[in-house]
């Protein structure tokens, strides 16, 4: 049966989902979450020649959330198509997983979810679920307590930040923002958003940090 051709979007920018296959977990511990993050961190970064000119980074990311078993992006398209952009962070990070963990084979599902994102609502309403997954499986009680979103970034509480953020706040106060990402969406606005069954999953954190 032939795949179904995926829904392009004009903007570029698209809410994607990574997700482990047979819904494993993907992320076993601290360095894990942040090796992931270091490879989406990498790949946003502008590199300079010899002349000074900075080349096109592969994609502009504006919210990320990792969790146990899949991971919630919303990006752009800059360098490369988001088809070429996914595939380029799945294989850094499966390569290092199952180097870490001596297996092999497929970690996340074949084929990833995607959605296209093409006006400012719509993108706040992405932008508020996706920073909201942890609240969910009751992970945390408040979004500054949750150190695998991007919503750390926005309220300036990390330090190797690389979303776009300046480009969000320059359309909208960080407090209205705030107040934004406080309230759960309407029901209806939930409608035909990427989701996925989801379990309560571990929040990992390395021993020096118990």
């Amino acid at each position: 049966m032939a795949r179904t051709a995926r829904t392009h979007s004009d903007s570029g920018v698209y809410h994607a989902i990574l997700r482990g296959v047979n819904k494993q977990q993907i992320f076993e511990c601290t360095e894990d979450y942040q090796r992931f993050l270091n490879i989406l961190r990498t790949l946003t970064v502008q590199e300079q020649d010899e002349t000074g000119h900075h080349s096109k980074p592969n994609y502009v990311v504006y919210a990320y959330c990792l969790m146990g078993n899949h991971v919630h992006l919303l990006i752009k398209e800059s360098g490369e198509t988001l088809a070429q952009i996914m595939k380029r962070i799945s294989s850094s990070y499966v390569y290092y997983y199952n180097h870490r963990y001596g297996r092999i084979g497929h970690l996340f599902q074949e084929r990833f979810k995607s959605q296209p994102v093409g006006d400012w609502d719509y993108f706040l309403t992405q932008l508020r679920y996706i920073h909201q997954n942890p609240l969910k499986p009751h992970l945390v009680t408040s979004l500054r307590e949750y150190r695998w979103s991007s919503w750390l970034e926005y309220i300036g509480q990390e330090k190797n930040a690389f979303c776009a953020t300046n480009v969000v706040l320059s359309r909208i106060s960080l407090e209205e923002l705030s107040n934004l990402i406080s309230e759960p969406p309407a029901e209806k606005e939930e409608d035909g958003l990427l989701d996925i069954e989801e379990a309560p999953v571990k929040t990992y954190y390395s021993d020096e940090e118990l």
